[in-house]
């Protein structure tokens, strides 16, 4: 019976994680200690925002699916987190994202604690690619670029191998 119960509540919170538009993903996140920012599931609009099968993401951290310089800060706030619980994480942010294949967009994330599930502590995001965004180019304090925008490669004539072995006195001396 508590299989059923599970199961039950499982195909229940697939039903509601889908019932978003398909511009807008939902990802169901831990935030305990044992496994701080491990996703435990997905809407299936996951695949058009971040070029990512849902069944393939379950189980992954959250900052697989960062920019580097934000997951660095991502994996910070979280162990914040867990150590004092009483930051309030019913927010909204303009932020950066990735696409598995390491494309970064800007993105609006919501937050809201999820309690409504017998698996822990948890939380959902909401996350959706911004209109028209900012161009974003990422260099390091040694002037390496590495993170750009997917309109900017072309532009620099880069591609994402070139992230980290490029410095952006190469194209753009005087920058």
């Amino acid at each position: 019976e508590k299989f059923y119960e599970m199961r039950k509540e499982k195909v229940h919170l697939r039903k509601n994680l889908n019932a978003f538009s398909e511009d807008v993903a939902i990802l169901l996140g831990s935030i305990e200690a044992e496994r701080p920012g491990m996703i435990i599931d997905a809407s299936s609009s996951v695949q058009g925002i971040f070029k990512i099968a849902r069944e393939m993401l379950v189980g992954q951290k959250v900052e697989a699916l960062l920019p580097r310089f934000v997951a660095k800060k991502h994996e910070g706030f979280i162990k914040k987190y867990s150590q004092n619980s009483r930051h309030d994480l019913n927010q909204q942010w303009n932020t950066y994202a990735r696409t598995i294949d390491g494309s970064i967009f800007q993105a609006d994330v919501r937050l809201k604690i999820y309690p409504y599930i017998n698996r822990g502590l948890n939380l959902i995001s909401q996350v959706r690619r911004v209109q028209n965004p900012e161009i974003i180019l990422v260099v390091d304090s040694q002037g390496m670029i590495v993170d750009c925008s997917e309109e900017l490669f072309a532009v620099l004539g880069l591609t994402k191998r070139d992230l980290d072995t490029v410095n952006i006195l190469e194209i753009c001396p005087g920058f």
